[in-house]
């Protein structure tokens, strides 16, 4: 899996999340919507903030359920934003 050797969080534990996208134009507002649910808007297609784990699980889930083929997505994770 994508997240081999990452060692799993405690639930109460935050972990620093970093993610961007790119997508055609016409599919933009849904990433937006969907990840301003969970996270803070830096920079056009750019969004960041602490989440616990099972925030994580249920925002990968949900990009899951939208994605296409087409569409671009890289995630940087750390266990804290100071990594």
């Amino acid at each position: 899996p994508w997240n081999q050797g990452v060692p799993p969080l405690a639930e109460e534990d935050l972990m620093f999340i970093v993610i961007t996208y790119d997508v055609r134009a016409h599919r933009t507002e849904i990433y937006k919507r969907l990840l301003l649910k969970f996270l803070t808007h830096e920079q056009n297609s750019v969004f960041a903030g602490d989440l616990t784990e099972a925030q994580y699980r249920k925002l990968r889930a949900s990009i899951s359920r939208i994605a296409i083929p087409d569409d671009r997505v890289l995630q940087f994770r750390a266990m804290n934003r100071h990594n």
